[in-house]
């Protein structure tokens, strides 16, 4: 007798596949931030690690090494001039290839003498002068009044040799070539290729004797491009180059020096490094 056929039991059903979700597609990367700087870096706007700041307006022809300088009010500066570390500039026209020392301050700031205190709650500008603005105690009694005193400008003449520690007073003159000794406070104007030295300065002498002063002076050598000079590139005797210079600018080989120009507003400066190219392009207008 054969016994009831077991039912196997039915296969089960295969799981049912839940339609995949409608994913957005990722979002491409973004590009990067334009960089404002960038150009102005490959022209030959310079700087050091650290970081500079730009409290007023810059305007500098390229090449141009800032370092670290802290600017203020307005400063225009010449092509190839260079700043060292620790620097203050303010309210200053600067030539071309001028060589500024290490903690060099041109056109220190001043302190108010004639009314209640010399603190600089008593002037509008207190907040920013002392660091205190967010200070709320100092806000309420900084002073209302408009300053009807006036910025006076320094200025400086190209091939300015500035040295580390010196200290340019507001108002003064240096004139072309000049040297101005380590730690010295200029407090009245110098005249051209002249070395001053001591706090305050005095005139220690001439840097170019009689006649190749003047001659050198009246070149205006820094207002054209020296690519264009041919021979050597030897600058050790001013006469000797003096004579090669005049020729080829007689001879129509030199053009005039025309840089690039950059302008930066209120802004501060971070690790601007140089690109180790050194080239000078066409010239060209940026403001950043």
């Amino acid at each position: 007798m054969f016994g009831r056929r077991r039912r196997e039991p039915e296969p089960a059903a295969p799981p049912v596949e839940e339609p995949p979700a409608c994913v957005a597609p990722e979002a491409p990367p973004a590009p990067p931030a334009p960089d404002p700087l960038a150009e102005a870096r490959a022209a030959g706007f310079l700087g050091y690690s650290g970081f500079g700041t730009i409290y007023g307006e810059l305007t500098a022809e390229l090449p141009f090494n800032h370092c670290d300088a802290q600017v203020f009010g307005t400063v225009n500066v010449g092509a190839f001039t260079y700043c060292n570390y620790g620097g203050e500039i303010r309210d200053a026209t600067i030539g071309r290839y001028c060589s500024i020392g290490q903690r060099v301050i041109i056109n220190p700031s001043g302190h108010p003498t004639g009314g209640l205190s010399t603190h600089p709650f008593v002037v509008p500008y207190g907040a920013a002068a002392s660091g205190m603005g967010d200070v709320e105690a100092f806000r309420a009694i900084v002073a209302d009044v408009a300053d009807v005193g006036h910025a006076q400008r320094v200025t400086i003449g190209p091939d300015v040799w500035i040295g580390a520690s010196a200290a340019i007073m507001p108002g003064i003159t240096i004139g072309t070539g000049a040297i101005i000794g380590a730690a010295a406070v200029v407090t009245h104007d110098v005249a051209p290729y002249s070395v001053v030295v001591g706090a305050p300065a005095r005139h220690l002498r001439f840097r170019l004797r009689d006649g190749l002063l003047e001659r050198v002076l009246a070149s205006e050598w820094w207002l054209w491009d020296l690519r264009g000079i041919p021979g050597h590139r030897d600058y050790r005797d001013p006469a000797a180059f003096l004579e090669r210079f005049l020729a080829a600018r007689d001879s129509g080989l030199l053009e005039r020096l025309r840089p690039a120009v950059v302008t930066v507003r209120d802004r501060t400066l971070h690790g601007i490094v140089a690109d180790g190219e050194g080239n000078v392009p066409d010239p060209v207008s940026m403001i950043i």
